[in-house]
This record gives C-alpha cells, sequence and structure tokens, in this order.
C-alpha cells in the first residue's frame, strides 16, 4: 500500500488531489503504528529477543535523543531542555533507545503548555534517568495500570492520534529485558517524572587512532541507471516495488519465482546492479537461494537486499553469512531508497572489476 501510494504522490499534479493523498498517508501511518506497537509486544513476549549488553556513553546516547525529538517538542511549543554528564552504562543501546524514546514520546504527547527535560544524575553505583514533564500529571491509583496496554488517559475517544496505549506496555517489557528499574511519581497538574535506573560500569578503553574518514558526499548518489532484480510472489508487491523503483530511474527486472528470474536475466545485457529479494518464495525457494544462483550465475557478489516480515536470528545470520541487507516489511519506501543509494554509492567508489573469460554460465 505504502509503494502504490508513493508512486501515486510522484504522478499527482493537483494540490486537492494531493492534499487527499497526504491524509491517506496519515491514516497508512497510524495503522503503521498499531502494527509495529503489536508486533513488538508479540516479539516480546515470545521471547525471541535477546539483548545485546555493551559499555554505552549515556550522555551521547541522550543527546542524540536531544536532538531528534527537540523538533516535535518545538512543534507544540514546548521547551526540552538536558541535563548531562560524562557516563557509561553497559546495556544493550538499540533496546534501551527504545525505552528513552517511548518515555519521550509520552512525555511530548501529554504535555500542553511548559516544557521537558531529560536528566542523569548518579546514584552510587548506578545512573538515573529522569525524564520530566509539566503536563496534567497521572492519578495516584493509575500510577501501575498506565503501563497496561491501552491503557490511556485523557483519550476517552480513543483518538489514534493522541498515541495507542500501548508505549509504556513496551516500556515494561524492554526493561524487564534489560534488568532496568523504572519509576513513575507525579503530581495532579504539575507533571510527571519516569526514572530509569541502570548500573554504572567504567568507560572503556580509548581505541587506537585509525586513518582519516572519508567527508560525506555533498548530495545523495542518483539512481538513474541502476538495474534491480526484484523478486516477489505476492503480484500486487511486485507491481508496486516496480513502480516506485522505476520512478527513481532504476531499470527494474521483475520476476516472481526462480523460473521467472532466469528468463528476466536472459533479457539484461549486463549483470544487475543489485538483488532486491522477498525471504519466502514459493514452494521450498527462498530468497537467499534466488541470491545464491545469480551470484553463481554472474561469478560475482552482486550486492542484495532481503525482504522479509520474520524476525528469527537464524534468517539474520543466514543474510549476514552473504552480506545481505534486511528491510523488515511492512517496508517504506524512504527506508528501501537509502539502502539502495548507499548500495550505489559503495559501487561507485570500487574499482571496475577486470573482464573474465566466461564469467557467465548458460542455462538456468
Amino acid at each position: 500500500m505504502r509503494l502504490f501510494l508513493d508512486a501515486l504522490c510522484s504522478q499527482i499534479t493537483d494540490e486537492k488531489a494531493l492534499s487527499t493523498a497526504e491524509m491517506l498517508g496519515n491514516a497508512m501511518t497510524a495503522g503503521e503504528r498499531l502494527l509495529n506497537a503489536l508486533l513488538d509486544i508479540s516479539t516480546l513476549d515470545a521471547g525471541t529477543v535477546t539483548p545485546d549488553p555493551q559499555p554505552v556513553a549515556l550522555d551521547e546516547l541522550l543527546a542524540q535523543l536531544v536532538e531528534e525529538f527537540r523538533p516535535q517538542s518545538e512543534e507544540k511549543g514546548l521547551r526540552l531542555r538536558a541535563r548531562l554528564c560524562p557516563g557509561t552504562v553497559e546495556t544493550d543501546p538499540v533496546l534501551f533507545g527504545r525505552v528513552m524514546r517511548n518515555l519521550l514520546t509520552n512525555a511530548i504527547r501529554y504535555t500542553r503548555h511548559g516544557g521537558l527535560l531529560l536528566a542523569m544524575r548518579r546514584r552510587g553505583d548506578r545512573w538515573r534517568v529522569d525524564v520530566w514533564d509539566t503536563g496534567f500529571g497521572i492519578p495516584e491509583e493509575q500510577l501501575t495500570a498506565i503501563f497496561d496496554e491501552f491503557h490511556q488517559l485523557q483519550n476517552p475517544n480513543r483518538d489514534p492520534t493522541r498515541g495507542l496505549g500501548l508505549g509504556l506496555a513496551i516500556v515494561r517489557r524492554l526493561a524487564e529485558l534489560l534488568g532496568l528499574q523504572v519509576e513513575v511519581r507525579s503530581r495532579i497538574g504539575r507533571g510527571t517524572v519516569f526514572s530509569v535506573s541502570l548500573e554504572a560500569t567504567a568507560p572503556p578503553a580509548e581505541p587506537a587512532p585509525g586513518p582519516a574518514a572519508a567527508l560525506p558526499a555533498a548530495a545523495a548518489p542518483p539512481l538513474t541507471g541502476m538495474t534491480v532484480l526484484a523478486v516477489d510472489d505476492e503480484a500486487m508487491v511486485l507491481t508496486g516495488l516496480q513502480m516506485i523503483l522505476e520512478s527513481w530511474g532504476c531499470t527494474v527486472a521483475a520476476a516472481g519465482d526462480m523460473r521467472e528470474v532466469f528468463a528476466v536475466l536472459d533479457g539484461l545485457p549486463d549483470p544487475p546492479s543489485v538483488i532486491l529479494t522477498d525471504l519466502r518464495l514459493p514452494g521450498k525457494v527462498s530468497g537467499f537461494d534466488v541470491i545464491d544462483r545469480v551470484r553463481r550465475l554472474y561469478n560475482r557478489e552482486i550486492p542484495a537486499v532481503v525482504l522479509s516480515g520474520e524476525t528469527a536470528q537464524s534468517a539474520l545470520l543466514e543474510g549476514q553469512r552473504r552480506g545481505c541487507s534486511f528491510l523488515h516489511k511492512p517496508l517504506h519506501p524512504g527506508d528501501l531508497r537509502q539502502v539502495l543509494e548507499r548500495l550505489r554509492e559503495g559501487e561507485e567508489n570500487l574499482p571496475s572489476p577486470a573482464p573474465e573469460e566466461g564469467a557467465r554460465e548458460a542455462g538456468g
């Protein structure tokens, strides 16, 4: 749906029609948020998420979150302040970042006037991170219930633009997974503070200086001329992929199964620039099989992107072993474009390979 919508928007010039398309996009975004939140809770309850604890510069992580959420707070007329100091903890930076993002999102959503404060302070052998707001407060008898699914205050009509009531339920599950202590204190009409406590650790040793990093390119590389082998057994998804890729200037070779893969490749003068494939294909064939066969066909490591709705660790490991990028469904076109631009940029920075005799096999 998102692929078709983006392709449609690129074809619309009438302002009224664009406004309607924008409202459709907003409705889809609300549905995506609900779906993603339910998937998060389902995954956490299934016990398939394993934390990857590592030394984390807590002040740097929180400073990045402040800059990430500053536009949202300013849009509501709120002031977002930070009180940080150097400190290191050992935690999973991705999962802990999710905890803090949900707390900051919650604070901004339920604060109408005043501002927010993100602060960290040392308490013995632990760091405590506080998220303060000047919202309407939480009744004492509700301080435990707010962590239940779909529990919301001040939203009797279940307006989805005011949240889903799942953010704090995810915080509770992530905190249990990471071994964090989460506390909440509130005063009606004055505001609320959520506190997360983590064990302090020593900062990691300074790494040896390496070569200077190259400066970023002035602009994102264009996709015009990139040939994409797109493989998906769902006709509507494949059509959506083809439409959006062609709107970006790509040449698309579209296939629904392994037989069609070799048929479309026979019509290409050169190897595809990238393989974009769904993980689950008809029969016992997987996207990894497509990647392996096409790479053998051209005797080169063609970059590959795997689309999947799965979160199983085994699939991720299989993709990593082949050097694949992963994009999870529901697929957002912006994420796909970023990955393709990154692959194009890497391709342009590589030296051109020397032609090999008989590099391409016959048949398929």
